[in-house]
């Protein structure tokens, strides 16, 4: 069965992603875009859970949509970077790499893994121990 179409946008909801997509604060947003100013952080609240209002925001801006806010490929790739990185200590490396996998939904499911660190890392051992 084929999907409802899309509602689309009206006048303040467009207005709501314009004002805030540039200032990144949901109720002065609400208020610019004519919403009451005494429910305007009920109201960015309820805009900001809208899925329609969201894909309108990560349109407007690709998927940084809020300025100042890494998008979740950037954190993975400096996190890929860490991993990769062979100066990088062990302890880092390995914090990397559990940020990335839990980021990736990898800890929803029991895994056993062996990890080879070196044996004079203290502080990796242990954070690998609270890894598993």
């Amino acid at each position: 069965m084929p999907s409802a179409p899309l509602r689309k946008l009206n006048d303040s909801h467009r207005l709501f992603v314009a004002s805030y997509a540039g200032i990144g604060t949901g109720t002065e947003a609400a208020i610019l875009a004519g919403f009451s100013p005494k429910r305007a952080a009920i109201t960015a609240t309820e805009l900001l859970k809208d899925p329609l209002i969201l894909r309108a925001l990560r349109d407007k801006n690709g998927a940084s949509w809020k300025k100042g806010i890494a998008t979740v490929e950037e954190v993975q790739s400096r996190l890929t970077s860490v991993i990769r990185n062979n100066e990088a200590a062990s302890k880092d490396i390995v914090a990397a790499a559990d940020k990335l996998l839990k980021s990736f939904g990898t800890y929803s499911q029991t895994i056993n893994q062996n990890i080879m660190l070196p044996e004079n890392s203290e502080e990796a051992v242990k954070t690998a121990r609270e890894l598993l």
